[in-house]
């Protein structure tokens, strides 16, 4: 579906696709997904964090194998990001 509400094809589902875990209505603009598996951040481990462009916030969705359970604004008013990643050493 196009921003505007508009359909750009009635192809929805089919073999060929898969459903996301999640989504946002409206859109913050995801961007920059990790998924936390370092152990400094016992909270977060096995979670995802999430940019957002539009809403300038990093956002922490809480798993339960493929399921979210959960979201929270973690840091807010940090500008439009465009990455969230993990470095080799474990910090974010």
């Amino acid at each position: 579906i196009n921003y505007d509400g508009t359909s750009f094809t009635d192809e929805t589902s089919g073999p060929d696709f898969e459903d996301p875990i999640y989504y946002w209505v409206p859109s913050i603009a995801p961007s920059g997904f990790v998924y936390v598996t370092s152990d400094k951040y016992p909270d977060l481990k096995g979670d995802l964090l999430v940019g957002s462009l539009k809403f300038q916030y990093v956002e922490h969705l809480s798993l339960d194998g493929k399921k979210v359970t959960a979201r929270e604004k973690i840091l807010e008013n940090v500008g439009r990001v465009r990455d969230v990643v993990q470095s080799p050493d474990g910090d974010i």
